[in-house]
């Protein structure tokens, strides 16, 4: 059977960064039929100290952070929300209705650098504004049998549902069950 394997907080879990996180990837990709999809949720990324807020990092600045960068050639779908976004590549999201069509080119040349990286499939959350995700090409799909080949070079943006008025929100675990909810797509 073909399997899947999320593993969640990494930013959290200092034993389970680096070197470290990409060898945890790479077993349990070869413990799964064909590779399975192995899947990555961010939480907890810190805030940078990166100089500039007005370029994108480039791809060495993603391969060289010390918690994600060995991992990424590993991981096929990748989540994370807005502000992780723009913690770990500096992208700008104004987050207005005018800046609505900016916000998305920076997202999507902001995912592109993990594309760059090796990853298959770049999901962020953005609350109440839904979710953009974004796949790679054919090559990087290749890679991952398991993946749906119908997936390839697509990018979609999904809207937030709109919940009755005085409906109680807790978000614990909403990453959690986005991403899970991906993998059995």
């Amino acid at each position: 059977p073909i399997g899947a394997f999320l593993f969640g907080y990494p930013h959290l879990l200092p034993m389970m960064q680096g070197d470290a996180l990409a060898q945890i990837f790479s077993k349990a990709r070869a413990l799964m039929e064909d590779g399975g999809v192995t899947a990555l949720d961010l939480n907890g990324v810190p805030e940078t100290d990166y100089p500039s807020r007005t370029t994108l990092r480039s791809v060495a600045d993603l391969q060289a952070d010390p918690v994600l960068g060995p991992a990424l050639p590993y991981v096929d779908i990748l989540h994370m929300n807005e502000d992780e976004l723009v913690n770990l590549t500096g992208c700008q999201i104004e987050g207005t209705d005018a800046s609505q069509l900016e916000d998305e080119f920076n997202i999507a040349s902001a995912v592109s650098l993990f594309f760059m990286c090796g990853v298959a499939v770049v999901a962020v959350t953005r609350g109440k504004r839904g979710c953009f995700i974004s796949c790679n090409d054919m090559e990087r799909f290749e890679k991952s049998k398991a993946l749906p080949s119908s997936w390839v070079d697509c990018t979609t943006k999904l809207e937030a549902l709109e919940l009755p008025p005085g409906t109680r929100i807790n978000t614990n675990g909403a990453g959690d069950s986005f991403t899970s909810g991906l993998l059995v797509a």
